[in-house]
């Protein structure tokens, strides 16, 4: 399955099979939060890096310093973790 933007999401079961549907409430985008933005998902505007919480935390989880994290973790809580147990088939 594609998205309007061109991403694709894996309609296998067995990949799926873990994950919990739901919305992900937006992070608010500050001069903090864009700036990691900026360093995370360099190679796009700030506004739409952070317009996708979930893909934002993908390439956080791999990108991010710890004091990104740190600031990221005001906006977000541990609940999106469990969202899908193999959130990285996604990306």
């Amino acid at each position: 399955m594609s998205l309007p933007d061109g991403s694709v999401i894996h309609s296998d079961p067995e990949i799926l099979s873990g994950c919990e549907v739901r919305p992900m409430k937006p992070i608010p985008i500050t001069s903090e939060t864009e700036a990691v933005a900026r360093r995370v998902i360099w190679f796009e505007e700030p506004v739409r890096a952070l317009s996708d919480p979930i893909r934002f935390m993908a390439y956080a989880m791999t990108y991010a310093t710890h004091e990104d994290m740190k600031i990221i973790r005001r906006y977000v809580s541990d609940g999106w973790q469990g969202r899908c147990r193999y959130l990285t088939y996604l990306f």
